[in-house]
């Protein structure tokens, strides 16, 4: 739309006067009077305004015939007239109903140029057709530029929250210029009749005096907030922010208003200066309303949910463009849609996005952990000078850091794209997935910590990847391509285990000892339970066999087990070096296994060379009555020259 429109957003200062009056025509100088309007009807003062300045005129019968149905040429002509425009110099919308030779061709043509009033979508204005209320709210809310919000106010029954013209339904109420044909009913497509007309638009206009109030919440009860500038009641649009369940945190809030007759119809502007605790912070509850114009935090603590800003989100006390966080804090957003925050802290401190929220752009330039416990990917998060060490736990699809310092990047973030734009030494320590690492300078150094992964690292031209990653062929196993190229990593040779040969020396031990103890103990030859095997200077002897436990005793059980001093007394020059019993052992049908254990422990307890023997005691078998149990036994010994 051009500047003749009137701009009357809920935020614009337009409101306070800077419309230029429609000057009175010739015709508005003489008295104007029309045989069927009296002074007693509603619309009296709206027609005779709207006559005098030449919006709207009568037939030259001198009647103005309010009960006659307006067509959509004539309110095209009327809503011309009430915003001054242009009609000389305009674009053909080339409906087919409506001929440059048509009365109402340049007011229609006029309105389309400005987006206005479209036609049906079929080439066709509809000319003639009658205008309906909902088409009458729709024109007259792009005309004046009133805000498009959903319909929070349920006294009209008629009202399809879903069709295009409720979304104007709200501002037409919150601004009094609808009041309904009914207390319940707004007859959306009832037809507009010329009194109607009239009214609608003189209401509308009016609107340009309402007043901006600038001023510091005293208290807010609900449809009442109270401000030091005086104590306004609460439109419909606005008690989702205005309502005694966020008075605490709008306790002392510089808040601008936009007042109407008294009555708060648009919040232009909002800063809640409150603090809460670490234990118990501020809860400030939007109800999924909107704020249109800016929101600023100073106060510490804050809990700020199910809210959406369509102006600047400020948190602290930077510039109004900009979203700065109040040190030692911890803020914590949840169901919130932002557009732009910049973070700025004297010290660091902690940032949550919970549930559904989500903002366009998220800058840093200070200290800061980051924490979103939602599946929400930012779109894009920016690091400037002032942080040194940031912690972001949250999924990133761009993460770009030009900080001219030194800077350390750690915390559990995903990130799809991470640009280096600085020459400063960087320090990735993430434990997440970096897919893309784009390193943009020549004299950047980077290190990659022991846990950190990248996909792929895009080097700056004519440079190699031990030019300014930090101990590239060290850490060259943590990322899978540079510039495209897969990253190979050499496997070292493996060198298989040598076994000594044996000496000739342990080699005639080990065969002395054989006969031995063949001599000794009748029946044992090589086997599964008897082996002699020889590596290096070492003799390794396994004996094994059964026994049964009925019959253990202190002698029995040494006997059985080939006691040491038995094998010691094998005449070679060898020590033992260390002994490993282990015995296998079924379940006795008279003996529990923690019995048979604790009496085998006393016996071999007992054993006069205990001090270099490891018994391992295993218990096997089934537990039915009337088993016989029987006990293997294996002695590991390993004899070393001595």
């Amino acid at each position: 739309m051009s500047d003749k429109l009137f701009k009357m957003t809920v935020a614009s200062a337009m409101l306070t006067g800077s419309i230029v009056a429609l000057a009175p025509t010739a015709q508005g100088a003489e008295a104007v009077t029309f045989k069927d309007v009296s002074k007693s009807m509603a619309s009296y003062e709206a027609i005779m305004n709207l006559t005098k300045r030449g919006v709207i005129s009568g037939y030259s019968d001198s009647t103005f015939r309010p009960a006659e149905d307006v067509t959509r040429g004539q309110a095209a002509k009327f809503i011309a007239g009430i915003m001054n425009l242009d009609t000389s110099s305009v674009v053909d919308p080339k409906f087919s109903d409506v001929p440059k030779s048509h009365p109402f061709y340049k007011y229609i043509a006029a309105l389309n140029k400005e987006g206005v009033i479209q036609g049906y979508g079929n080439n066709k204005f509809g000319v003639n057709d009658k205008l309906t209320r909902a088409q009458m709210a729709i024109i007259i809310g792009k005309a004046f530029g009133f805000e498009q919000k959903e319909l929070v106010n349920d006294k009209f029954v008629d009202v399809n929250k879903k069709l295009p013209y409720a979304q104007y339904v709200q501002s037409l109420i919150d601004y009094d210029i609808t009041r309904g044909l009914t207390s319940t009913t707004f007859g959306p497509y009832n037809f507009v009749d010329r009194a109607q007309m009239a009214i609608f638009l003189h209401r509308a206009d009016m609107m340009k005096d309402g007043v901006e109030i600038t001023g510091n919440v005293t208290s807010v009860k609900d449809g009442e907030v109270v401000i030091n500038k005086g104590s306004y009641t609460v439109s419909d649009s606005v008690k989702a922010i205005l309502n005694e369940k966020n008075a605490s945190a709008l306790k002392g809030a510089e808040i601008t208003l936009n007042v109407k007759n008294g009555q708060v119809v648009s919040v232009k502007s909002l800063e809640l200066n409150a603090s809460g605790t670490a234990a118990t912070p501020l809860v400030f509850d939007g109800a999924g309303s909107t704020l249109s114009g800016d929101l600023k935090l100073t106060g510490k603590h804050l809990a700020i949910n199910n809210f959406k800003v369509n102006g600047t989100v400020t948190i602290g006390d930077a510039p109004v463009s900009t979203a700065t966080i109040v040190a030692d804090s911890t803020i914590s957003f949840t169901n919130v849609g932002f557009k732009v925050v910049e973070v700025d802290s004297k010290s660091p401190m902690a940032i949550q996005f919970l549930g559904t929220s989500s903002l366009t752009q998220l800058n840093i330039l200070s200290n800061i952990k980051l924490i979103s416990d939602t599946t929400y990917i930012f779109p894009s998060v920016e690091i400037f000078k002032g942080a040194d060490n940031v912690t972001l736990d949250a999924q990133i699809n761009s993460l770009t850091v030009q900080t001219p310092d030194k800077f350390t990047l750690d915390g559990n973030a995903a990130i799809k794209n991470l640009v280096l734009a600085t020459a400063a030494p960087v320090n990735i320590e993430t434990t997440g997935k970096v897919d893309n690492l784009l390193i943009k300078l020549k004299e950047a150094l980077v290190s990659l910590g022991a846990s950190t992964k990248v996909g792929d690292v895009k080097l700056p031209a004519g440079t190699d990847a031990k030019d300014v990653i930090k101990d590239y062929d060290s850490v060259k196993d943590k990322i899978d391509k540079v510039d495209g190229e897969p990253v190979v990593t050499p496997t070292p040779p493996v060198t298989p285990p040598v076994t000594p040969p044996a000496s000739n020396e342990a080699a005639e031990a080990a065969a002395n000892l054989k006969v031995q103890i063949s001599e000794k103990l009748k029946g044992y030859s090589d086997g599964e339970d008897f082996q002699i095997t020889v590596t290096g200077n070492t003799i390794n002897f396994k004996i094994g066999g059964k026994f049964d436990p009925e019959k253990i005793s202190n002698t029995g059980l040494i006997s059985s087990f080939l006691t040491l001093k038995e094998i010691q007394s094998v005449d070679v020059d060898y020590g033992i070096d260390n002994a490993n019993i282990k015995l296998y052992v079924s379940k006795d049908k008279q003996k529990s296994e923690s019995e048979l254990k604790s009496e085998l422990k006393v016996l071999i307890d007992k054993t006069e060379y205990k001090k270099d023997t490891t018994f391992d005691v295993t218990l096997n078998g089934e537990t039915n009555s009337g088993v016989t149990y029987n006990v293997k036994y294996d002695v590991v010994l390993s004899l070393i020259p001595g």
